[in-house]
Order: C-alpha cells, then sequence, then structure tokens
C-alpha cells in the first residue's frame, strides 16, 4: 500500500510552486493582492488539503477490495456522526471543532479579495468550496477503491457554522471603517493599491 501525505518538504515545493502561479493570475489584476496575503491565503489552502484529503491510500492492483461499495462512501443521516462522537466520547473537540474553525477563514478570504461582496454570496461561495472539498473525497475513494474519507453531512453541518462565523467576523471588520481599511491597506492589497478612506 501507499501512502500520499503533506511532509514538510513537499509543503514547501507545493507552496512554491502555487505562489509562483498565483503571481501571474494576481498580476493582471487592476488591484494587486500583496504577496503576504496570497501567502497567507496558501498556506491555509495546503493546510485544509492535508487535514481534509490527505493522507490518501492507495493499493496496489490485486489487493483492491473487489467489495468496495460506493454508499459506505456517504454519511447522510444529519447529527449520526455528532451524536456518536458524543456517546464514545472519542476526540470531541477535535472533530467538531476542527469542522468549524478550519472553515472561518474561508469567508474572510473571499471577502477581502473579491471586495464589496454580501453576505450570502460569501456564504453560498464558501459552501460550494466546501462542498466541493466533500466530493473530492468521494471521487478520491472512487478511483483509489479504498475508503480513505467519507461524504459526511455533519461535517458540512459544522463547516456551515464555520462559513458562518467567518461571515460574521468579515462583516464585523467592515463595519469597523478603521480597521478594514487598515486590513485592506496594510495586509490584503500592496502598498500602491491603498483603498481611500
Amino acid at each position: 500500500m501507499i501512502t500520499i501525505q503533506l511532509f514538510p518538504e513537499t509543503f514547501l515545493i507545493l507552496f512554491l510552486g502555487i505562489f509562483i502561479l498565483s503571481m501571474f493570475f494576481y498580476v493582471r489584476k487592476k488591484r494587486k493582492i500583496s504577496i503576504w496575503f496570497i501567502g497567507m491565503i496558501e498556506i491555509y489552502i495546503l493546510f485544509i488539503i492535508s487535514v481534509l484529503i490527505l493522507p490518501i491510500r492507495i493499493v496496489k492492483s490485486d489487493l483492491i477490495d473487489t467489495h468496495f461499495v460506493m454508499r459506505n462512501c456517504f454519511q447522510l443521516i444529519p447529527f449520526q456522526t455528532i451524536i456518536q462522537l458524543f456517546r464514545n466520547d472519542t476526540s470531541i473537540l477535535k472533530q467538531i471543532l476542527g469542522n468549524i474553525i478550519f472553515f472561518i477563514p474561508m469567508p474572510i478570504f473571499i471577502g477581502f479579495i473579491k471586495n464589496n461582496v454580501k453576505s450570502r454570496t460569501l456564504i453560498l461561495s464558501s459552501i460550494r468550496y466546501c462542498l466541493i472539498l466533500e466530493g473530492l473525497q468521494v471521487l478520491l475513494d472512487v478511483l483509489t477503491q479504498v475508503r480513505n474519507r467519507v461524504f459526511d453531512i455533519d461535517d458540512i453541518i459544522l463547516n456551515t457554522i464555520g462559513i458562518i462565523l467567518g461571515v460574521s467576523i468579515y462583516s464585523l471588520i467592515k463595519k469597523v471603517k478603521p480597521i478594514y481599511l487598515w486590513v485592506c491597506n496594510y495586509i490584503v492589497y500592496s502598498k500602491n493599491n491603498e483603498i481611500e478612506k
């Protein structure tokens, strides 16, 4: 069996590769995103991938389970996993808080990149990315014929709570004009693209 994981060396190579590609993407924009902000987004994306997607187990073709059942890749009963976590008392905080905390930064990053976006749009965009990640877990299971992860409706519920918290934080920052302008001018955008007061 082969296991794909994100080691520090791999993380660095992926970070640099994505960084160079994103620089080409953002060079074309009128308002240039700062290098620091691009780096923060990349670290966040790689962290999400390393926690939600990796490790990926790949089994040699002669050892593949011929009884791989697609329905085992889904858990569609709301709160079933959460209730099981409370009953078994195994890593409740890690699972529940982790799923909430992982998605708090997403709408904040999207909000600052897109600028002047409505809360509803932020929530829907973030949920779309959440669903893409959950779908990617199932796709990897189907491709490898090994149950690595599960499309779990409870993960989506907890991720949505995190997304709503992130949108609330972004909205709060946006309402306090001096803080919003400081974040935009000193963290998000490069110096020559400052937002006026």
